[in-house]
């Protein structure tokens, strides 16, 4: 993860963003996309769980944006697109073993 982080912080370095803050972002994000992926595999609070994974994608497009890496930006666009669906046909769920949705 370190090395992740430090590949992260140096991306960030030709950009207005000081790494104070990107440093402790670059460490959150692996354990942030860990806990969201279980609870979706899970099918736990998948509402809520889903909400939380489209702002993360928002933010991380804000940070792509940021360094002008605009094939990121397009890749995390359909990571969005695929959010979206998934909270469209919510509804459909299933197999969730702890839903949150309205019954």
């Amino acid at each position: 993860m370190e090395s992740f982080a430090n590949g992260v912080v140096k991306g960030f370095e030709n950009t207005m963003l000081p790494e104070i803050l990107v440093l402790p972002v670059a460490y959150a994000i692996p354990i942030v996309e860990l806990i969201l992926g279980l609870f979706l595999i899970l099918g736990l609070l998948t509402r809520k769980t889903l909400t939380a994974a489209a702002f993360l994608i928002i933010f991380l497009i804000a940070g792509s944006a940021f360094k002008e890496d605009w094939g990121a930006v397009g890749t995390q666009m359909l990571y969005a697109l695929y959010i979206f669906f998934l909270l469209f046909f919510q509804e459909n769920e299933r197999m969730a073993i702890y839903s949150d949705r309205k019954v």
